[in-house]
């Protein structure tokens, strides 16, 4: 009783992409998703995505989570971007900020979204790196030279290319 009317709350799907595997750091799953999208927003996009994806244990390597999660929080990003719609709000874990990739990835989504904060709610464990970018009211519908640029750095990192940056610190 609390969606507006707009909301569609009584047709929820599962998706597992072009591949069956569910893999999001696959450039055609994302594609085939926003088709889907597209499809049962009639063209308009979502208003709010929520992004939770983790990667293989790191409990041994607490250090190492924010590398290790390099393509999968791009591949959320490049989401949102591909699926919102004008106004739409995403919000998504991430572990440590300390890189020029993670660093470079918050400053597009900045680019791209009236506002962002990065959040550490009370209910983490305080030793934990976890946190959540929130990302409100998307400033413009799929900016498709960004995407374009996005998914050539997530197919560098499928064919396991060391990238290190996508923003210049320059």
């Amino acid at each position: 009783d609390k969606f507006t009317p707009e909301s569609v709350h009584d047709n929820f799907v599962m998706m597992y992409g072009a591949d069956d595997t569910g893999d999001i750091t696959n450039n055609k799953n994302i594609k085939y998703y926003a088709r889907e999208v597209d499809s049962g927003t009639n063209g308009r996009g979502l208003a709010l995505l929520l992004a939770d994806g983790g990667v293989a244990s790191t409990d041994t390597e607490w250090n190492k989570q924010e590398v290790s999660m390099y393509q999968l929080l791009l591949c959320q990003c490049i989401t949102a971007l591909t699926v919102l719609r004008k106004g739409g709000s995403f919000t998504c874990k991430i572990f440590d900020v300390f890189t020029p990739f993670t660093v470079g990835l918050v400053y597009i989504m900045y680019l791209f979204f009236e506002r962002i904060s990065i959040i550490k709610p009370f209910t983490c464990r305080p030793a934990s790196s976890e946190r959540y970018l929130s990302c409100l009211n998307l400033r413009v519908r799929r900016p498709e030279k960004m995407l374009k640029y996005l998914r050539q750095v997530n197919k560098r990192l499928t064919r396991k290319e060391n990238v290190t940056e996508i923003v210049s610190v320059e």
